[in-house]
């Protein structure tokens, strides 16, 4: 909706298909689809792991030794920020960030 709104990419999309492509094991297109990916899916696998523990012993996980504090949310944030700005800007190399497919 925000890109049809806006014509602009947000910082979402093209991760759905990205995550899709990754499962097809087709690891070229999903970061083609969005290069954030292989940054993203640790995370994600992660919280899998602990949302299982959780399900499985009814007890929180035990914490792994992953701490991000202030700092390491800084710089998550300004990656993400910086990467939504240059994958809308209309010229190579920068719109190889925007999804695309490969040919």
């Amino acid at each position: 909706i925000f890109h049809r709104t806006t014509g602009l990419h947000c910082t979402g999309c093209g991760l759905t298909r990205s995550l899709h492509a990754a499962l097809n094991l087709q690891f070229q297109q999903s970061l083609a689809y969005h290069p954030l990916t292989i940054l993203i899916v640790p995370f994600l696998l992660y919280n899998l792991a602990e949302t299982l523990w959780y399900w499985l012993t009814k007890q929180p996980a035990p914490r792994g030794r992953i701490k991000v504090g202030g700092r390491g949310w800084a710089i998550v944030f300004v990656v993400v920020i910086a990467f939504t700005i240059l994958r809308n800007i209309p010229a190579y190399p920068f719109n190889l960030l925007a999804p695309h497919e490969l040919k």
